[in-house]
């Protein structure tokens, strides 16, 4: 490629004078242009973007948004055959290498919307779980073991998008739960509850792999005391409940992305007449899936989580599995 075929700043280069079978292509002239306009036989935009540690091809279009990425028309295609110098797009690539990016609609459309500024979701959430709970009397080294029925629950909320990687939450929580058996020879009083739990939290992504999130909530927990030999009696007592949770993601294809978290719940004490219990705490799991368009987004949950509290001279142990659909839209 001759000297005036060179990119300097905002200028063009025709397809027929690259040399297609070499590919060579010098990125030392590519870093002095920000914009790049590609002539075959029209002119393409092209924006530079400048590597991080650790990203990959196909990790860099997720993070910019960039849908489709696999396919014929899919982005990856395309930025490869600007980017010859890319022989494999799961290579790790050298952190502050330049690369061409095709000219995004969709990111554009965002832009125009003010994506990274302030704008609100609302979303809805629906799901079914299933409860143990077991009483442990540290006095006569007996337990009581009650199982619950499915419950199900369903959240309604609104997410406040302060940027791109930062956004916080609030939203209620109800339930329906009802204790249907136990492996003692006890009669279980007052069965069904309803639970309702109001809810704020933080979240932050860190970048396109690893994000974190915390929950304070206030609301209903079940507790379950002795009436008399034979007989528990199943309540509920309203508390403080914290989650801090951080999560991976460790799969994306296309607009679908895999994700794993784990938290830590802690939950405030509890105290009346009957009650004095110590702060309570235990873990979270779960598996999230995510279809993410442009103005809305489907979440799937599988969790799992393990808490207990001491109210002397009991201890409650609680078990819980669930799975949820939610479903978010941006509101304009």
């Amino acid at each position: 490629m001759e000297n005036s075929n060179k990119l300097n700043n905002n200028t063009e280069i025709e397809f027929n004078k690259i040399d297609h079978q070499s590919h060579e292509v010098n990125f030392d002239e590519l870093k002095k242009s920000k914009v790049i306009h590609l002539n075959e036989p029209k002119n393409i935009s092209c924006e530079l973007y400048k590597t991080n540690e650790g990203e990959t091809l196909t990790s860099i279009l997720r993070k910019k948004k960039y849908f489709p990425i696999y396919g014929e028309n899919g982005f990856l295609k395309k930025t490869l055959e600007v980017n010859p110098n890319i022989s494999n797009y799961n290579f790790i690539l050298p952190e502050g290498e330049s690369i061409c990016l095709l000219e995004n609609k969709s990111e554009k459309e965002n832009s125009e919307r003010n994506i990274d500024a302030n704008f609100h979701s609302l979303f809805l959430e629906g799901g079914i779980k299933y409860l143990r709970l077991i009483e442990i009397d540290s006095t006569t080294g007996t337990e009581a073991k009650l199982l619950s029925r499915a419950i199900p629950f369903v959240e309604l909320g609104l997410i406040q998008h302060w940027t791109s990687d930062f956004k916080s939450f609030l939203g209620i929580n109800y339930a329906v739960s009802q204790i249907i058996q136990s492996d003692s020879s006890v009669v279980i009083g007052d069965s069904i509850i309803r639970l309702t739990n109001y809810f704020l939290g933080l979240n932050y992504k860190f970048n396109y792999l690893f994000y974190s999130e915390v929950t304070i909530s206030y609301g209903d927990t079940l507790v379950v005391r002795a009436i008399s030999d034979n007989t528990l009696k199943i309540e509920k007592m309203s508390n403080i409940k914290a989650k801090f949770l951080g999560g991976i993601n460790f799969l994306a294809i296309d607009n679908i992305l895999f994700n794993s978290e784990i938290g830590f719940l802690l939950n405030t004490k509890y105290n009346n007449e009957i009650y004095n219990s110590d702060y309570g705490k235990g873990y979270e799991g779960a598996l999230v899936i995510l279809l993410i368009s442009k103005d809305w987004e489907l979440r799937g949950r599988l969790y799992y989580n393990h808490y207990s509290t001491y109210v002397q001279p009991v201890t409650f142990d609680y078990t819980e599995v669930g799975i949820s659909i939610r479903l978010t839209a941006d509101l304009e």
